[in-house]
């Protein structure tokens, strides 16, 4: 487990680092995006250090008023939504187990990821 001496994103007295948008940025190792002609939906996908992908989309209602920019904004920001879902995930899992480790057994925190 990390420690607030050897990750920066620790905090003193944490058991487990924090999730704050520059931590999900340094996780991201590639990012593409697609653009489907004649309908103004735009793809994105961040590839983070692990390999995995995440992939998000993003629809102009409009497609006579579709900016790539802003589909490229908008599909981007879904997927990191996605990507802080999945590390949430993984961070309770961690403190689940630091508790297990801890005291042997299962014990809930009250605290549900938010």
């Amino acid at each position: 487990m990390d420690n607030p001496e050897s990750n920066p994103d620790m905090k003193p007295g944490l058991r487990v680092p924090r999730l704050t948008p520059a931590s999900l940025e340094k996780l991201i190792t590639q990012e593409d995006y697609h653009n489907f002609p004649d309908t103004g939906v735009t793809t994105c996908c961040l590839v983070v250090v692990n390999g995995y992908s995440i992939t998000a989309s993003a629809t102009c209602a409009n497609k006579a008023m579709f900016d790539v920019v802003k589909g490229k904004r908008a599909a981007r920001k879904k997927a990191l939504a996605n990507l802080m879902d999945l590390e949430l995930y993984l961070l309770r899992q961690r403190i689940y187990e630091v508790n297990i480790n801890e005291e042997g057994q299962p014990h809930d925190s009250g605290n549900n990821g938010d």
